[in-house]
């Protein structure tokens, strides 16, 4: 029989069921909603919290994937990984895949370099010092995911005979985009169903964890320490990670389980 293997660190829910729904006669003798039976497949589920040196992972993927992406645009053919028959000028720097085997350089003198990653610190009247500090507005992650309740929509159904789908097909899916002013926007959009790639919806979401809810959560007690230490000291680091919103936490399971 099939037995998955068991990820590291995880432990396995087995599949359950209940009852959703009321399950006594209203008072005042209305008509009640019938009960009706749900069942939750089974899934993996990490045996602790999410811990500041787990989620920091994530983040600093985001940072790195950030920086090499900005040397691709820029021309950086070092930073794109390629195939045999592949070279720089073959892919698209915007979504080609990148070479995670060269180092970045953080700490370059070439000019044209800090140019390409000052973006990534506080410019202007943001810098509280001389020494440079990661902005981070910048740490943004994209994913995806497949629409299978519009694919599934009967007249959304593929034609295998024509090798197409209804002429008057339509989705309905979520997309996210950055606008002129650097604010990451969300929209529901409707469009017309063509290809597979049509069913996509996607996603921008800011991973940076909010360290200020130490003092604006608990504002009567003494916790600037922790602002200032609790995710960026090792001291923390087998502590749960806090201060992390519910997109947050569905982009880094998208992303550990990617």
């Amino acid at each position: 029989s099939f037995k998955e293997a068991t990820p590291y660190g995880m432990v396995y829910v087995k599949r359950g069921s209940f009852l959703m729904g009321p399950n006594d006669q209203s008072a005042i003798g209305s008509v009640n909603e019938k009960s009706i039976n749900v069942t939750v497949d089974a899934f993996w589920m990490d045996e602790t919290e999410i811990t500041n040196d787990e989620y920091k992972q994530f983040v600093q993927w985001v940072r790195d994937s950030v920086a090499r992406r900005a040397l691709v645009m820029a021309g950086r053919e070092d930073f794109i990984r390629t195939s045999r028959n592949q070279t720089y000028d073959d892919l698209d720097p915007e979504v080609a895949p990148l070479n995670w085997k060269t180092k970045i350089p953080w700490d370059s003198n070439d000019e044209e370099v800090s140019d390409i990653l000052s973006f990534m610190y506080y410019q202007g009247d943001d810098m509280l010092s001389t020494k440079k500090e990661l902005n981070p507005a910048v740490l943004q992650y994209r994913y995806e995911w497949l629409n299978y309740d519009q694919a599934a929509a009967s007249q959304n159904k593929y034609d295998v005979n024509t090798g197409a789908y209804p002429p008057n097909a339509t989705v309905r899916v979520d997309t996210s985009y950055v606008d002129e002013f650097g604010v990451i926007r969300h929209e529901t959009i409707t469009r017309q169903l063509t290809s597979r790639r049509d069913l996509i919806s996607s996603k921008i979401v800011n991973i940076y964890p909010d360290t200020i809810m130490w003092i604006r959560d608990f504002q009567y007690s003494y916790n600037d320490p922790r602002m200032n230490m609790y995710f960026s000291h090792q001291g923390y680091a087998q502590y749960p990670v806090v201060g992390v919103t519910w997109d947050q936490a569905e982009a880094f399971c998208n992303w550990r389980t990617g």
